[in-house]
């Protein structure tokens, strides 16, 4: 984990830098592109749990 992840295991979240492969995948989709207001070594993911119908799932 480098000094921009971050984890809290209590509130069942964690955010981490893009991977290289995201940020290829965002620039080939067009979700990213130069000009855009934030550069994409500053982008971040945000990954949490969440509970429905007594079930765990996954966002991001």
């Amino acid at each position: 984990m480098n000094a921009t992840d971050f984890e809290n295991r209590s509130n069942n979240f964690k955010v981490r830098d893009l991977s290289q492969n995201e940020k290829r995948e965002m620039q080939e989709a067009g979700v990213w592109k130069e000009g855009c207001p934030v550069p994409l070594d500053r982008l971040r993911v945000v990954e949490f749990s969440y509970g429905y119908l007594k079930k765990d799932d996954e966002g991001s």
